[in-house]
């Protein structure tokens, strides 16, 4: 794990005035993610709205067990039940478990025509689960497997899914030196951040592979999301899509 307090210590005595702020051009978080939607559309490459899928059976889909209001807590997740799900289906009459060959070609149809962007599936106990993602074309593309959660409670798979990615939030926009952050960790327990170069369209970053970036200093946080200020940065610029160790 990355000892970020040991880079922001380096740059507070090497840096003259790095914490003299200028409060007049500071974008302020609440303002910013009121002036745009943030989609999860499939060029955007980010985790927003996830289901939880124990196993596909006929016709039969069994989700986990979770509390929407509990996983999604000062996060930018946002948990898709299976009242939604249903919903989805009620809509598109053709999608239904048991008209398709297989669980994913069902998978394929619910990211196609909902506005879920990943799902994690235990596939009927294996213990590997699988994530999906949508893909450019609207449909769905298996990124990963992984090894199972240890338990299903909603904090413990928040933290296996974060740590399966790779990190912990995202660059949603950019303005100048400051950039707006979706986190995936409670913006209560908000800090310093480093993003990882060259990140912006990976979906998940690999154990590691992930190449330093820059650092970045908290200025404010509202709800799920965080405006930071870009204090340090290599070659690799941040960029939108941006992927962030919190």
């Amino acid at each position: 794990m990355v000892n970020i307090n040991k880079y922001f210590l380096s740059l507070i005595l090497c840096v003259p005035g790095f914490l003299a702020g200028q409060a007049s051009t500071v974008p302020n978080a609440k303002q910013w993610v009121q002036e745009a939607s943030f989609s999860s559309q499939a060029k955007n490459r980010w985790v927003h709205r996830v289901a939880f899928i124990k196993s596909v059976k006929g016709s039969e889909v069994e989700f986990f067990d979770l509390d929407q209001k509990d996983f999604n807590e000062d996060t930018f997740f946002d948990l898709v039940t299976k009242e939604e799900v249903n919903s989805y289906l009620k809509l598109n009459a053709e999608v239904k478990p048991e008209l398709f060959n297989s669980p994913e070609d069902y998978f394929k149809k619910l990211l196609q025509l909902s506005t879920v962007d990943t799902i994690v599936y235990s596939a009927n106990g294996d213990k590997r689960w699988n994530i999906y993602s949508r893909s450019s074309n609207g449909t769905a593309k298996r990124e990963f497997a992984a090894k199972e959660a240890s338990s299903d409670g909603e904090p413990e798979l928040k933290a296996w899914l974060i740590e399966k990615l790779g990190y912990s939030g995202f660059v949603l926009a950019k303005k100048g030196k400051y950039v707006l952050v979706g986190s995936l960790k409670s913006t209560k327990k908000a800090g310093n951040a480093l993003y990882i170069g060259d990140s912006e369209n990976k979906f998940r970053v690999k154990e590691g592979k992930a190449a330093f970036g820059g650092l970045l200093r908290l200025i404010n946080t509202h709800d799920n999301v965080s405006v930071y200020e870009v204090v340090m940065k290599s070659k690799k610029p941040v960029k939108k899509g941006s992927k962030l160790l919190l």
